[in-house]
């Protein structure tokens, strides 16, 4: 994403809105974001790859509960209140589970979730991975 001195230099205000929807971890905004602007995403071909900072919006996010929590043991109903806090009402438990379980089989996030208690278990070390050296997540054969 671009910097805030080439945003304004190249007229890029939108791309620099998202990069901080992303670093903050705010989906609402996020998707706010990408409907007012699609047709402009879609002209400068982008709109693909912005749809997939998505899921680093999330990893984001699930970083910052997990800090402000200061446990390894997250419970999934408090990811569901941020989430609606931050203005998604419509996503429940499983969608959650949805969105961490892709987030650990793509080694975004380290650890594993409780589907019967309902808790995410982070790893002690290093539990979310700079983006940088994360790997692809093997083909499913």
């Amino acid at each position: 994403m671009p910097t805030i001195a080439v945003a304004h230099l190249y007229g890029l205000g939108e791309l620099y809105e998202l990069g901080v929807a992303v670093q903050r971890g705010d989906i609402k905004s996020f998707e706010v974001l990408i409907q007012l602007h699609q047709k402009s995403f879609i002209r400068l071909g982008v709109y693909l790859v912005l749809e997939q900072a998505k899921n680093i919006a999330y990893r984001n996010l699930f970083k910052r509960i997990t800090n402000i929590m200061a446990s390894t043991r997250i419970n999934l109903v408090v990811v569901q209140k941020v989430m609606q806090w931050l203005g998604e009402d419509d996503v429940d438990l499983d969608e959650i589970e949805c969105i961490l379980s892709n987030q650990i089989y793509r080694n975004q996030v380290k650890g594993y979730l409780s589907h019967q208690k309902r808790y995410l278990i982070i790893s002690r070390a290093e539990a979310f991975p700079i983006l940088a050296v994360v790997k692809k997540a093997r083909p499913i054969s």
